[in-house]
């Protein structure tokens, strides 16, 4: 079954679950339309603050649409694939400037890896969530909090993968982590 709400594509399977494949190879793909104005930028001479900032505002938001719903649940390929995005977006801000290794191209524009930004979004988002009052009873508060673990919340208990892999358990986490 597939149903769209608030301009998130949904795709429900039976046995696994939301699947996000073709959510996210939508987001890829408009990404990749929104990089022919790197390119143009870069013809026309423009700098590299220039080219980043496009990049930022054009390329990038495409990638990091509705992320905490999703960064936990895709696959590796689609994780490469958004990678691939901001691999190439790198090699045409940087210009003659780019070197063949990815990590020192992020490095030369004080980037981060497409995956620690999905982390950080996550992080972010939990902790909105987890003070928001409307939103705030998704998560149970651990009124023990005298244990050595000091956790704030108590992380759900999860009996199957499909829900290990969703993102109520996972916020609970990244909430206990920091």
């Amino acid at each position: 079954e597939e149903f769209k709400l608030l301009g998130v594509e949904f795709m429900t399977h039976p046995k696994n679950g939301l699947k996000w494949d073709k959510y996210i190879q939508k987001l890829i793909k408009m990404a990749y339309t929104n990089m022919w104005i790197l390119k143009r930028l870069a013809e026309f001479g423009a700098s590299i603050d220039d080219l980043l900032l496009a990049y930022l505002s054009r390329v990038r938001v495409h990638l990091e649409a509705n992320a905490a719903l999703w960064c936990f649940s895709i696959s590796q390929k689609l994780r490469n694939k958004i990678e691939s995005v901001q691999k190439a977006c790198l090699f045409i801000v940087l210009g003659r400037h780019a070197t063949p290794d990815y990590f020192c191209n992020l490095a030369i524009l004080n980037l981060e890896p497409m995956a620690n930004r999905r982390e950080k979004l996550c992080r972010r988002f939990a902790h909105k969530t987890f003070k928001h009052p409307a939103h705030s009873k998704m998560f149970t508060i651990n009124k023990n909090n005298s244990t050595r673990s000091g956790r704030k919340v108590i992380e759900p208990q999860t009996k199957s993968a499909r829900y290990r892999k969703s993102s109520i358990p996972n916020l609970a986490k990244i909430l206990n982590s920091s």
